[in-house]
């Protein structure tokens, strides 16, 4: 490795990058030809900085990237002619660095392309890295180095819905601003005058403002909601400085070359360790925009260039082997670059002998490639195969976690539901309960209207009356105490019950928006659950779940178990002292109409027993408003429990996207390196055509000219 000298980082900061980059307007007829596009750029430009920028803004601001020749996996088999890509304005990373590359040349601006390594969508920390996947440029200004990534800084690219998708949510914002709003008057509480329990009627009313859709647009957003969207590669058209001149610590993040000596980094020196540095996972846009733009003399760098054609290429085979052995496609294109210098030679030489030893050597070279070429070939279904099998192993791992999450909660829901019946039926027995109370009130009462009779009672008769009566009227008191405490005891738990389902929901309703950003990254961004933002997301749904689930049990289910346990014991308890009261009325009228004991008591003990009997009945008509309360929060909790359910399955149909769509980039990405290597096997077999033909002739000369 050479030594890198540094700028002054904090002056180059802040006189480094643009303020803004801004391509000055061209004649189309004057950008058909580099050289002519160069003049016409650098016109007035004196500094090496200001020719480089003026060439770097056209080009990221003219230039866009060809995602269709890069997903029809021909991208790698050659280059497109320069001319070409000007007039169609269209290229890949190879394009934008030979562009860059000519323009610079013509601009007197040492400048060259850099192949090697970018970590792209399918790429994991601690991933065997097989081909150099992407070029970018290493340009000299003022006698230092920097490095920059024309394809990266004229935009970035992505994912986005298709055209109909963009069509489909614009209709629906339409479709929405035909919504009105209409003033509907609510009932909130609506009483019955009870004369019974003496409570006067009343009506709460509430208006409030509704967004409501009419018919039509409703139909139609319906319609469309139907649909789903669908999700496409793009290419965000917007210039940007992350990768302008950039920091080589930082420029070898996502970036790494073939020859460690084009990093100008002091933290990566080969790919293993660009590969294993998991900084990657934790970039962020401060990290570009606070970096220290600085230059870096690279003694090795100068002296590459300055090698003759067959030097470079021979260090940069050693190089590439020295910094990847997994890499066989470089030494391929190296041997094929000197074998064909070998062949020039071969056509310049007249010297029988030396003609015949350059034959021989450009033979040797087509050879190596040959033997290059079988192991790329096998190195590429490696490749490929471990690739789609992380990628199924991510689809499988994160189903089978959804499958869990999807057990736990089809049990909370089914616990949920049947506690929600029960405690909806408390609101429906409370009414019955009033009504047998009052059937009760009505039966004591209706023992007090039957005539006097003057039938006298033995001795033994009013004795045994009278300990019946004590007996009932100790019972009676008895419950009534227990009734009190009971009714105490309900009312705090059906409090607790309604605070805590609302204590609940707050848990709930995060997990269902986490669980809703996880399935959007996956969708739309093709995250898997080895990416930074989705683990954090995963990480925090399991801490929300473990929360929920460790307090639903007990908050929720067995409190609500317990209430209704107690609900229906009080309702019990009234009938069973409602017995007992009848019967001491009973009792009583016996004990008056045998003359064991006059009506002056009865009046006291009337009362006493129909307050009681009164209060009981009308407790249920006064606590409906808590039940009806915690009612509603019990619904809004299965409802919520159920939209979990729900989206945890669409998680799932978003991972089973997010797998087909990276599949298909796996797939993409080992027919592009089967063209390339393709490509060079037609290259080799021409090579060797040539070369075959041109010995035959000569030796067949040779022949002639001995005989």
């Amino acid at each position: 490795m050479c030594s890198f000298v540094l700028v002054n980082p904090v002056n180059a900061q802040d006189t480094l990058v643009p303020a803004e980059i801004n391509a000055p307007r061209i004649k189309y007829s004057l950008t058909k030809d580099a050289q002519t596009l160069a003049n016409e750029l650098i016109k007035g430009k004196t500094s090496e900085k200001e020719k480089f920028d003026v060439l770097f803004a056209w080009v990221a601001n003219n230039i866009r990237y060809d995602h269709k020749l890069y997903n029809s996996g021909r991208a790698n088999r050659s280059d497109k002619p320069l001319k070409k890509v000007l007039r169609r304005r269209k290229g890949i990373c190879t394009d934008y660095a030979h562009l860059m590359d000519t323009l610079c040349y013509f601009a007197g601006i040492r400048n060259t392309t850099v192949n090697g390594y970018v970590k792209e969508i399918i790429f994991d920390v601690n991933d065997s890295l097989y081909f150099d996947n992407h070029a970018w440029n290493a340009v000299k200004l003022d006698g230092f180095w920097y490095l920059y990534d024309a394809t990266w800084s004229s935009g970035a690219s992505g994912y986005d819905y298709t055209r109909f998708g963009k069509w489909k949510v614009r209709m629906i914002k339409k479709l929405a601003l035909k919504a009105k709003i209409k003033t509907r008057t609510l009932v909130l509480n609506k009483k019955k005058k009870n004369k019974f329990c003496g409570i006067e009627g009343s009506r709460d009313l509430k208006s409030v403002d509704v967004l409501t859709l009419p018919l039509i647009p409703r139909i139609l957003t319906g319609i469309l909601f139907y649909f789903p969207n669908k999700v496409i590669e793009t290419h965000t058209y917007v210039v940007n400085t992350n990768y302008y001149l950039t920091e080589p610590e930082v420029f070898s993040l996502d970036h790494f070359p073939n020859d460690p000596n084009w990093s100008f980094s002091y933290d990566i020196s080969s790919v293993s360790e660009f590969s294993r540095d998991s900084t990657y996972y934790y970039r962020t846009n401060s990290l570009y925009t606070n970096q220290q733009r600085g230059g870096r003399s690279c003694i090795k760098c100068d002296d590459f260039l300055a090698m003759s054609p067959m030097r470079k290429e021979k260090n940069i085979i050693s190089s590439s082997r020295e910094n990847n052995l997994n890499n066989h496609l470089v030494p391929v294109i190296s041997y094929l670059s000197i074998a064909q210098i070998f062949l020039d030679r071969v056509y310049d030489e007249d010297d029988s002998l030396a003609k015949m030893m350059l034959i021989d050597s450009t033979l040797f070279y087509l050879d190596s490639c040959k033997e290059e070429l079988k192991y790329s070939r096998t190195a590429n279904r490696m490749n490929s195969k471990f690739h789609l099998n992380k990628n199924k192993a991510k689809r499988n791992h994160l189903l089978k976690e959804n499958k869990k999450h999807w057990a736990l909660t089809k049990k909370a829901l089914k616990a949920t539901f049947k506690r929600q019946m029960k405690v909806r039926s408390m609101v429906r027995k409370s009414k019955i309960y009033e009504k047998r109370g009052k059937k009760d009130y009505n039966k004591f009462m209706r023992t007090f209207r039957r005539n006097l009779s003057s039938k006298k009672l033995k001795e033994e008769q009013v004795q045994k009356l009278r300990s019946d009566l004590s007996k009932y009227n100790a019972s009676s008191d008895f419950l009534t105490l227990r009734i009190t405490t009971t009714e105490d005891s309900l009312i705090n738990h059906l409090t607790t019950l309604w605070s805590n389902l609302l204590e609940e929901l707050n848990v709930l309703n995060p997990m269902i928006g986490n669980f809703s950003m996880d399935g959007y990254g996956r969708a739309l961004f093709l995250m898997d659950s080895y990416d930074r933002q989705i683990r954090e997301i995963r990480t925090l749904i399991d801490q929300q779940e473990v929360m929920f689930l460790a307090t639903v049990d007990t908050n929720i289910l067995m409190l609500s178990d317990t209430t209704y346990i107690e609900f229906m014991d009080l309702n019990r308890l009234i009938k069973k002292r409602n017995a007992f009261n009848v019967k001491s009325a009973k009792t009583m009228w016996k004990l008056i109409n045998g003359g064991a004991i006059g009506t002056d008591s009865l009046l006291q003990f009337i009362e006493e027993k129909k307050q009681l009997m009164n209060d009981d009945a009308c407790w249920n008509t006064d606590n409906q408003v808590i039940l009806k309360a915690v009612t509603g929060n019990f619904e809004n909790f299965y409802r919520q429990n159920r939209q979990f359910y729900r989206i945890v399955r669409k998680n799932d149909a978003a991972e089973r996207y997010r797998y087909k769509r990276i599949d298909l980039h796996i797939k993409r990405n080992k027919n592009r390196a089967y063209n390339a290597i393709e490509g060079n096997k037609i290259v080799m077999i021409k090579i060797k055509k040539y070369l075959y033909a041109h010995r035959n002739g000569y030796l067949k000369i040779l022949r002639e000219e001995k005989d």
